[in-house]
């Protein structure tokens, strides 16, 4: 299953299979930290210092 996903800030569109685990990379594009709206909460997806995933509320 696929599902496509748009960013509100720069409105690209990115495929995901979803029977696939999706690369940290992929999701953080570069950056330090992405923010991730889920049922109208703002997450924060950072990557530490120490290669590690942080979601924090």
């Amino acid at each position: 299953m696929e599902r496509q996903y748009a960013s509100q800030d720069t409105l690209k569109y990115q495929v995901f299979d979803l029977s696939k685990p999706v690369p940290a990379e992929r999701l953080l594009g570069g950056q330090a930290a992405i923010r991730i709206m889920h049922n109208g909460q703002v997450y924060q997806l950072s990557l530490t210092r120490n290669d590690k995933l942080i979601l924090t509320k």
